[in-house]
């Protein structure tokens, strides 16, 4: 038998012999199982808490940039801050 033969691989206790050089290492990636590792971004819809996340993280900051204005309006605020610089 030589070390390519899945059934003298799958004996317990078998060790190949350093002076063997047929030894075949691309099987072993193939038997490790999948890692679970990030989805990918369209890889079906996302869990309601994670949705639910995305649109605090987006519109809460926005809601207080807008809530900030008219408080800071007549304060230092005013049209030409709004134009850029001159």
């Amino acid at each position: 038998m030589t070390l390519r033969d899945p059934q003298q691989r799958a004996e317990p206790g078998f060790r190949p012999s350093k002076t063997d050089s047929a030894v075949d290492f691309s099987s072993h990636a193939r038997d490790k199982p999948e890692s679970k590792g990030p989805r990918p971004i369209l890889d079906g819809p996302r869990p309601v808490g994670t949705q639910i996340a995305v649109y605090l993280g987006v519109l809460l900051p926005l809601v207080a940039l807008l809530a900030a204005v008219p408080p800071a309006w007549g304060r230092g605020l005013t049209w030409a801050d709004t134009t850029g610089p001159a």
